[in-house]
């Protein structure tokens, strides 16, 4: 398509050039004029061809907004009025009162002098025919061009505009600032219908009517969801117009204001529209993780105009622990095997009969929702193919005590790999050791067995009881001595 261009030079007038340079049949026009400011697009009266906007001035003040042809002859009913002062950066088009047809806005002058025309926002219509309710006045010089947008996503248009230089009329001085204005329209937001809604038609400024305009869309996550640190996560996005795609997940502190910012990966085609995120351990770590976005950008700084993110915060969670999904895997390891092979596992041997199997299974499968009972039988790591030495250990009288003859008292001891065992006290009160039979062949495992001191025993201060396996293997005895008294 033909190449616009202005000239600033008195007398420079429009031109329109085609892509080899030359001056397109019909250019330039309104050789007379001034045009500072840049073009914009648009089928403004809909009969398939491009009109072209654009503001021109002369004698430095006098300022018109002319809608040009694709031929360069003017439109009926333009330029349709004297702006006041002049239009310096660029006219837009779009639908500014939704009547699903395309007006001409443009800012120049400001609205304090309404004598002179006031200025600040002004539209037509594609007749040129002003659009009630303008001009929007503003401060001083409305030196920007305006923009139209929904902006607060409510399905209405917005107008932005701006004003430069604000002066105190009161104290007749400057305010040393300007001003941007909003004006909520009432009117649907189409964006169909806003061919150039922007100084050089878009927020990268190509000047560019129907080039592809590049974008990212994030698309997942984009809020809301919780994600498991140790898993993997599709990161998925649309793009257009953008050769590589390079992705961060960025942290929010509780006002809103990014905390962190961490590369994930970057420099493939944007086209492949995922990458999918195997989210470290130890992201579970890093504060503020429950206020998370995904933010994609067209290069590695993150700051230039092509980049999106996560509409929403998502959250970071610590791995789940699944202490029934490790015991299948340690029982599954272990299957068929048995006491003495490599690949046999006490912990995977659920009954400890020395042997994994389908018993053992069937245990896990019965249990396979109850995370508590999972995790027991995890920490069971005796084996039971290791065979305990024997041992026996007295745990009372074990020293100290004072006991009567003809009372009742209860002898005690643990005891492992023992069957039967006899218990025997020892009076070292004397030169001459007295031996007391208690009892023979007791069954160790009872662990206790009751003593009545018989009428005729001899009292002492240094008795010891001894308890040992019948077959004399292991023995154990009272650490201290105790007393038998009358």
């Amino acid at each position: 398509m033909p190449l616009i261009l202005t000239r600033t030079i008195i007398g420079g007038g429009f031109y329109a050039i085609d892509r080899n340079g030359k001056i397109l049949p019909g250019w330039p026009v309104e050789k007379g004029w001034n045009f500072w400011s840049t073009p914009a697009l648009g089928d403004v009266d809909g009969d398939g061809y491009l009109e072209i906007s654009v503001g021109g001035y002369i004698n430095g003040v006098i300022s018109k907004n002319y809608l040009f042809r694709y031929d360069g002859s003017i439109m009926k009913g333009w330029p349709p009025q004297t702006t006041f002062y002049r239009d310096n950066y660029g006219s837009i088009i779009g639908d500014v009162n939704s009547d699903s047809k395309l007006d001409v806005l443009t800012t120049a002058g400001n609205g304090f002098y309404p004598s002179l025309g006031s200025g600040g926002v002004y539209a037509w219509d594609k007749d040129g025919s002003r659009i009630i309710g303008f001009p929007k006045p503003t401060e001083m010089d409305a030196n920007a061009p305006a923009v139209l947008d929904d902006i607060d996503n409510d399905g209405k248009t917005e107008l932005i505009a701006s004003s430069d230089y604000d002066y105190d009329l009161t104290n007749f001085k400057p305010k040393g600032r300007g001003s941007v204005y909003v004006w909520n329209t009432n009117k649907t937001y189409n964006q169909a219908n806003m061919p150039w809604p922007m100084f050089m038609h878009d927020p990268q400024h190509t000047g560019c009517y129907d080039c592809i305009e590049p974008s990212i869309i994030v698309t997942s996550p984009n809020g809301g969801e919780t994600l498991e640190a140790g898993k993997s996560y599709d990161i998925t996005w649309n793009s257009n117009g953008v050769d590589k795609a390079y992705i961060h997940l960025a942290v929010y502190n509780s006002n809103g204001v990014r905390a962190g910012l961490y590369y994930l990966a970057g420099g493939f085609s944007a086209s492949l529209g995922k990458y999918t995120w195997k989210i470290p351990s130890y992201y579970a770590l890093i504060t503020n993780r429950s206020r998370s976005k995904i933010i994609i950008s067209s290069t590695a700084s993150i700051t230039l105009p092509v980049n999106d993110s996560s509409d929403n915060y998502f959250s970071i969670a610590a791995p789940a622990t699944n202490y029934c999904s490790q015991l299948q895997t340690r029982v599954t390891a272990s299957m068929f095997k048995s006491c003495g092979q490599i690949d046999y596992s006490a912990v995977a041997d659920i009954n400890k009969d020395k042997a994994v199997n389908q018993y053992d299974q069937a245990l896990l499968t019965a249990n396979s929702n109850n995370e508590t009972w999972c995790r027991e039988k995890l920490n069971s790591t005796t084996s039971p193919c290791v065979v305990a030495r024997p041992s026996v250990t007295i745990t009372s009288p074990n020293g100290g005590e004072q006991l009567e003859i003809g009372k009742d008292y209860n002898i005690t001891w643990t005891s492992s790999g023992v069957g039967q065992v006899n218990i025997t006290a020892y009076n070292f009160s004397t030169l001459r050791v007295t031996t007391i039979n208690i009892a023979q062949n007791v069954s160790a495992p009872s662990g206790s067995y009751v003593w009545t001191i018989p009428t005729g025993t001899a009292t002492g201060t240094n008795v010891k009881i001894t308890i040992r396996s019948t077959d004399g293997s292991v023995e154990d005895s009272t650490d201290n001595y105790f007393i038998i008294v009358e």
